[in-house]
């Protein structure tokens, strides 16, 4: 293993805990040191005496939980089969993981040698914190590794490969034809575009009809609009989307970087009835999202809907479908959360509190949308686990975060386009 994981993971460590230090909600704080022990538990198998950083950082975490009265349990909650079947958690994140790892392919597709490395990188973190958290009982416990391993081993050749300079680059290897509408043959490019690779996806994807004699990868396929299973790769279940699903492109966006307010992200597609007379004008938007507990994720929201009343002037109904806090799904988290330092009641008068929470966030949204002479919606369903915002004239947007991959600009809270974002994809299908 590469020196470099490591060094990696002690930066994240940092970044994380000075994030986790500027934040005033308490909840909040939770979710970062709870990422910070799951990379604390990858500096673990570090070689010994060659990191001195990591004991400096170890202090820092334990200064910071001491000073903000954490628990003083160091345990990564378990992920294993329990009484209360909660093991569809490390099915769940393990199959996210798989379906970014196959997003990342897109990368590999469009040459940019750099990106796929970093989105490489990526994916072999988040694997080996799934791992570290997963008891070595669990059926996937084993899987999960060679998957890491895997990763790595396609890191290591890849690196050794950039540093071979007799060694083609695997974008001149392919021998493509890029056709347009009427069926004339184009000239390839003769280097991959320099721009972030999903623009170039989403670019090709729009202007070019691609075919190969190779045998077709799912890449290709989805260039191509090739009606294949709809969940690559933004992980949206069938009951979701029927077979014909058409694939219209993916958006990534990288880590703390701005310029992705909701107008660049669906402007085009809430316009598509002024381009295209096959889609009608939006009367109604639903979004899914299961975790809406925390006063920045209702802001979100809001500001969404606020955004689609200023854009959509056919716009009749707002609808939310969420998880109701008090699931047994979430009992069981707490209780692994916590451990003994709580009762079963207070665990119980905890997410209701949050569920009073939740209604009252609610109804401010309901709110706003009255006062806006729209219809307003909520529906509260358990198990659930898709993020998604679906336009009524057929645009549906899979969403691997929902909302939540803003961070918040407390300099200028108004202009999105200005806002960090956490590293995420949204993909967009027609139905």
């Amino acid at each position: 293993m590469s020196q470099d994981f490591f060094v990696e993971v002690i930066c994240d460590i940092k970044d994380k805990l000075e994030i986790a230090e500027s934040l005033e909600d308490y909840s909040k704080k939770c979710e970062f040191i709870e990422d910070i022990e799951y990379l604390m538990e990858a500096l673990k198998i570090a070689p010994p005496n060659q990191y001195p950083e990591i004991e400096e950082v170890k202090r820092q975490v334990n200064n910071f939980k001491m000073d903000n009265n954490f628990l003083s349990s160091t345990e990564v909650p378990s992920c294993s089969y329990s009484s209360h079947d909660d093991s569809d958690y490390v099915i769940e994140n393990f199959n996210d993981i798989k379906n970014e790892r196959e997003a990342v392919e897109f990368v590999r597709d469009e040459g940019d040698t750099s990106e796929y490395i970093s989105g490489l990188e990526n994916v072999a973190t988040k694997a080996l914190n799934l791992y570290h958290a997963t008891s070595t009982d669990h059926c996937l416990h084993s899987e999960i590794f060679d998957f890491y391993l895997g990763i790595r081993r396609e890191l290591d050749k890849i690196k050794d490969t950039v540093e071979s300079p007799e060694v083609e680059k695997e974008y001149d290897k392919n021998s493509i034809r890029f056709i347009d509408k009427k069926g004339k043959c184009l000239s390839p490019p003769s280097s991959p575009d320099s721009s972030s690779w999903s623009d170039v996806v989403s670019k090709k994807s729009r202007t070019f009809g691609v075919s190969s004699t190779k045998v077709l990868s799912t890449a290709d396929r989805i260039r191509d609009n090739i009606p294949i299973d709809p969940r690559i790769p933004g992980s949206v279940p069938k009951k979701e989307l029927h077979s014909n699903a058409k694939y219209l492109g993916t958006r990534i966006i990288k880590e703390k970087t701005v310029g992705h307010g909701f107008e660049s992200i669906f402007g085009e597609y809430i316009r598509f009835h002024k381009s295209d007379s096959s889609y009608r004008p939006i009367e109604s938007v639903t979004v899914k999202d299961p975790y809406l507990s925390e006063d920045i994720q209702v802001k979100n929201i809001l500001d969404f809907f606020k955004y689609c009343w200023r854009n959509i002037n056919t716009l009749k109904k707002f609808e939310i479908i969420t998880e109701a806090p008090k699931s047994q799904k979430n009992i069981v988290k707490l209780k692994k959360t916590y451990g003994r330092s709580k009762t079963d009641n207070q665990i119980v008068n905890m997410l209701s509190n949050k569920d009073s929470k939740i209604r009252c966030s609610m109804s401010e949204i309901e709110n706003h949308c009255k006062s806006s002479g729209v219809g307003f919606n909520v529906k509260y369903e358990e198990n659930i686990h898709e993020r998604y915002v679906y336009f009524d004239n057929g645009i549906f947007c899979s969403l691997e975060r929902g909302f939540d991959f803003y961070y918040y600009n407390y300099n200028n809270s108004s202009d999105r386009n200005e806002w960090n974002c956490k590293a995420t994809h949204i993909v967009f299908y027609c139905l």
